[in-house]
């Protein structure tokens, strides 16, 4: 065999990250695998590339093919290339991630996958290959997007209030957020649309809100110069109250809209600042966070 032949050894892989929301936990769905190697351990779900096929159909055949699910959107994040990462030879694996609404998907395990459940991102154990790293790497890229672009807004019901977006943003980000802050950063942006009514079926005093029928398309999205949340939102002012003191808003986002540059369908309001899609400084990235 010559040297050149032994460049044609390699196989190469996909791994899929996929990251639901359930409300108030961020997931990540596993399966378990039923054949070697590894058997019996949990893992991301993945497997080798066709010769005949390219990465990204491969990655959604693959994840239809162990968990059932279909058109779900994949963004690729990194290649994982150490040389004894498998233990039946060389094999390079690209990893894909999404986020998705858990609810609205029904898993359904096959093939090698014995079986497939969400499980909580912060109670993830010992997994298969070096699929741990992998999920720090997508869980990363997931937190950074989160700072950089209005994304997540579809794990949401059309109509949701701003504690629950609030939640949302803490599950993604594993941190406490300044309520007042927090409100007052995403009311300035201009991405949510007050709704003339209240919360129903709810203990507490419900939410009120209002309503807005404009409409317009957003210019193309440019990229991104600044995060969206930093440390320095703890010395905010309060956000101003919209429908009355003590009363969370109700909100809804008027367009829902594919933006290449985001990893997922992003809802935007009419409003759209053609100088720059976030302006806004709400917390810095932590040393080191950029994604590779």
């Amino acid at each position: 065999m010559s040297e050149v032949d032994s460049f044609f050894k390699s196989a190469f892989s996909v791994d899929n990250v996929i990251f639901g929301f359930d409300g108030g936990d961020l997931k990540v769905l596993l399966i378990q695998r039923g054949a070697a190697p590894f058997k019996g351990l949990w893992a991301l779900p993945g497997d080798l590339v066709y010769p005949n096929e390219d990465l990204d159909t491969a990655a959604e055949r693959v994840l239809e093919q162990l968990t059932g699910l279909r058109g779900v959107y994949l963004e690729q994040v990194k290649t994982f290339g150490a040389v004894n990462r498998h233990p039946l030879g060389r094999v390079i694996t690209i990893a894909y991630y999404s986020l998705i609404k858990v609810g609205d998907f029904s898993i359904t395990p096959a093939s090698f996958a014995q079986s497939a459940q969400w499980h909580s991102v912060s109670h993830v154990e010992e997994l298969a290959f070096d699929h741990n790293e992998i999920l720090q790497a997508c869980l990363k890229q997931l937190k950074y997007k989160v700072r950089m672009a209005p994304i997540g807004f579809e794990l949401l019901p059309p109509k949701f209030t701003l504690t629950e977006l609030q939640q949302l943003y803490e599950a993604i980000l594993e941190t406490e957020l300044d309520k007042r802050n927090f409100r007052k950063k995403i009311l300035s942006m201009d991405l949510l649309k007050d709704l003339e009514e209240v919360q129903e079926g709810v203990a507490h005093r419900p939410a009120s809100c209002t309503n807005s029928t404009a409409s317009a398309t957003p210019p193309s999205c440019p990229k991104a110069s600044a995060s969206i949340f930093s440390q320095d939102c703890l010395s905010v002012e309060s956000a101003r109250a919209r429908v009355g003191a003590r009363l969370a808003p109700t909100f809804y986002l008027n367009k829902i809209l594919a933006l290449p540059c985001f990893p997922l369908c992003v809802r935007i309001s009419t409003k759209y600042n053609p100088e720059g899609l976030l302006p806004f400084r709400m917390w810095k990235l932590p040393s080191g966070a950029e994604p590779n």
